[in-house]
């Protein structure tokens, strides 16, 4: 008995001796990600360290170019919204644009007010994901008069409306040949047709696949091949990231890095 208490103080000892965690936890941030659903609650946090909960909760990649906007005291209360609902929350009433890989929200960039995000779609920017999406009026230019399209235009929209719909008649297949005449489409003049085709095939198994999604990183559109790479470092390409870590694009070259690192161990 004697032995046993003096075991039981020692542990009790050690316990209170014990150095305290160094991580330090905000009592006024609460970030929860279940089922793909997140909830937030959050009282005069800044945004940064907001974003930054989220990030390691959801494993989107945040990119805060607005150094004014990281310093916001954000203040709000969601529940199981869809992450990208809930970043139009969180980001209201600044210039921001949301990327998909796949089916998945996978980066989110935040602009200065007033600094433009170019892209076949207006505004909408590709700087990777599958596709751009940039919510909220604020990120929008006023509409401007309806203009005459030339038959040029509308020779041209007809062709693309074409391809899509011969991509959407290939998503549904899973042959060498169908999978080849995807890739193909990697060479198409509209960065449409082109994001189409790679969402197709990202959706598709196999190291076949994987090879025919490669010949987009020689895509000579820097903001393609970051949405190639995106989708190569989800299906665990890591040969391909770090071929790019020497792409000729400083971004693409820094977000190789960054997921090189987050998928190796």
């Amino acid at each position: 008995m004697k032995l046993l208490a003096l075991a039981l103080f020692a542990i009790m000892l050690a316990a209170e001796n014990e150095p305290e965690s160094d991580i330090a936890v905000n009592p006024k941030l609460a970030v929860e990600f279940q089922n793909e659903r997140l909830s937030v609650h959050a009282e005069e946090v800044p945004l940064q360290e907001l974003l930054a909960q989220i990030e390691e909760k959801c494993g989107i990649n945040f990119v805060l170019r607005d150094e004014k906007a990281a310093a916001n005291l954000i203040t709000l209360d969601l529940k199981d919204l869809a992450p990208a609902d809930a970043l139009e929350e969180i980001l209201r009433g600044l210039n921001f644009a949301y990327f998909y890989s796949g089916t998945r929200l996978a980066r989110v960039i935040v602009l200065p007010k007033g600094v433009g995000i170019t892209g076949p779609r207006g505004n909408a920017p590709n700087l990777g994901g599958l596709p751009g999406r940039l919510p909220g009026a604020s990120n929008l230019k006023p509409k401007a008069e309806a203009i005459k399209k030339t038959q040029e235009q509308i020779k041209e929209e007809s062709r693309v409306a074409s391809k899509l719909e011969a991509i959407d008649d290939l998503e549904d297949k899973n042959d060498p040949k169908s999978n080849s005449a995807l890739a193909d489409m990697f060479s198409d003049p509209s960065r449409e047709v082109k994001e189409a085709a790679l969402e197709a095939l990202s959706d598709k198994e196999g190291s076949n696949v994987t090879q025919l999604i490669r010949r987009g990183l020689n895509d000579p559109d820097p903001g393609f091949r970051l949405e190639v790479l995106e989708v190569l470092a989800d299906r665990g390409d890591l040969e391909s990231l770090r071929k790019a870590k020497s792409d000729p694009d400083k971004e693409v070259r820094e977000r190789a890095a960054e997921l090189l690192e987050s998928a190796t161990p």
